[in-house]
């Protein structure tokens, strides 16, 4: 009998403590678990990552090579030419012509500016080397003054702008890497005599060309293929001379437009002989014929060679291009605001070299120069 009210005793023991355990938790534990939960929330959201910058608008893709068988001004609208005061996948390499001697080249090129009498609030402005049909860049810096590379407006172009400078003297540093092809596709002379397909290629001429409307009806009759309106228009241009790139090659362009010849401006730097640097922008022309698409058309190394003829060399049509260094598209564009960082600035003209403006001018006085520095191998 005492044995079973000893186990009658455990029994109940354990039960009284099962119930226990069960039981609801206090007020007070009620509270604290609700404060625990509400400074986690609270940690969590104090922990999360600020909005991430808006991205530059990304610069837009050239078109690919078509498939080739075996056959110092006053304003920012101008801009100085001289060193003197005043930014995708590499298309494939196109067909070398002119010879073995000719090969891609490979470069390190320094473009050094120096800024005097600056005022305060200016921004350094300087194009910024992207890929091209004919240029794969492999490494881009800048340096001497702080600021960010932005998009033009069109994202054709890449420019480095500073953060507005302090009155006095400045310095900008841009160094790039670049491999240049040796263009074109083939010979220009299989567009001879070949019209662009119906609603390809042929472009009518811009109400801004007016200027230039008289001289282009004097390059030949109206029905000029492309190819002749082409070799005329460069020959034109190149009668000139040499001494003004950019006017020389604005001209050629121009008079390609006028004739329903695709065509625009490219501004960069011709590599100087002998390891010289180069203190002069150089300009060219990207112009577009049938069967033969893109090709760089240079009318200032035509210049004092006499009219191009069918057979010639395509070395003295600019077509061997290894040796140019291209910085811009076009030559009327808008550099985007970026959110209070730089104001939205519009370049006209020869805008290859860095210049300083504030307030849609140029100021200051700037001296700049143009190292190259050739690569031991040209990079695939």
């Amino acid at each position: 009998m005492r044995a079973v009210l000893v186990s009658l005793v455990a029994s109940l023991s354990l039960l009284l403590g099962a119930c226990s355990s069960s039981s609801p938790p206090s007020p007070d534990n009620k509270v604290a678990k609700t404060q625990g939960q509400a400074e986690a929330k609270a940690g969590a959201e104090g922990a999360k990552a600020l909005p991430a910058p808006k991205p530059l608008p990304k610069p837009k893709a050239l078109p690919a090579p078509q498939a080739v068988g075996n056959s110092g001004a006053a304003d920012a609208r101008g801009g100085n030419a001289s060193g003197g005061p005043g930014t995708n996948t590499a298309p494939p390499g196109p067909e070398i012509l002119g010879g073995p001697d000719l090969a891609n080249m490979s470069y390190k090129v320094s473009v050094e500016a120096t800024f005097k009498g600056l005022p305060a609030g200016a921004y350094i402005v300087a194009p910024s080397a992207r890929d091209r049909r004919y240029q794969k860049v492999t490494k881009s810096a800048h340096s001497g003054v702080p600021g960010a590379v932005t998009a033009s407006e069109d994202g054709e172009n890449l420019f480095f702008v500073s953060e507005p400078t302090k009155a006095g003297d400045a310095s900008y540093v841009g160094t790039f890497e670049i491999n240049r092809r040796v263009g074109t596709e083939g010979g220009i002379d299989r567009a001879k005599g070949k019209d662009f397909a119906t609603g390809k290629g042929a472009v009518k001429a811009g109400s801004d060309d007016g200027a230039m409307a008289k001289a282009a009806t004097e390059l030949g009759p109206k029905d000029m293929k492309p190819f002749a309106a082409l070799v005329a228009a460069m020959n034109k241009a190149a009668a000139k001379g040499g001494g003004a790139g950019y006017a020389v090659a604005d001209e050629a362009a121009t008079l390609m437009r006028q004739r329903g010849v695709p065509a625009t401006l490219i501004g960069g730097y011709l590599a100087p002989k002998a390891g010289a640097a180069a203190t002069r922008t150089h300009s060219w022309v990207l112009a577009e014929l049938p069967s033969v698409g893109l090709t760089p058309m240079d009318p200032t190394l035509r210049a004092g060679k006499g009219a191009w003829k069918e057979g010639d060399d395509p070395a003295n049509m600019g077509q061997i291009d290894a040796e140019r260094i291209e910085m811009v598209s076009g030559d009327e564009l808008v550099i985007a605001a970026q959110d209070g960082t730089n104001p939205r600035i519009e370049l006209n003209g020869d805008i290859t070299a860095p210049r300083a403006i504030k307030d849609g001018k140029v100021v200051g006085e700037v001296t700049w120069k143009v190292r190259f520095e050739k690569l031991p191998e040209a990079k695939k």
